[in-house]
Formats: C-alpha cells, structure tokens, sequence
C-alpha cells in the first residue's frame, strides 16, 4: 500500500521550462510535496495521485 500525504491545496503552474508543475500546500501556504516534469495540467494530477497525495483543492495559476 502507498503512503498517503494529505493536504489543503495542490497549486499546479507552469514552470519556466515549460513544464507543468504542483506543489501540495499546508493550511499555513507551506510547500509539503510536489511533482514536476509533467506535459500539462492533467498529467500533474495523475502524478499527484500516482505519489499518494491528496488534497482538498486544486489551485491553477496561470503562468502567462
């Protein structure tokens, strides 16, 4: 069984190499875990659930 990370807010953004990324955020905006090197925003939640992270929120910010 995996080992689930349990958490407010996944912040999903667009790094500056192109890739997509996201951070799992406390309560308090305090980076937890993440996943990055993903091809786009649907990727990042399959990586996110793939590492056993859960959140209550999904925050996208726009890189741009």
């Amino acid at each position: 069984t995996k080992e689930l990370i349990m958490a407010n807010t996944l912040r999903i953004y667009k790094a500056p190499s192109g890739q997509w990324a996201g951070q799992l955020l406390d309560d308090d905006g305090i980076e937890i875990a993440g996943v990055a090197g993903c091809d786009d925003e649907d990727d990042v939640l399959d990586a996110a659930d793939r590492a056993g992270l859960e959140f209550v929120e999904v925050v996208v910010v726009d890189a741009e």
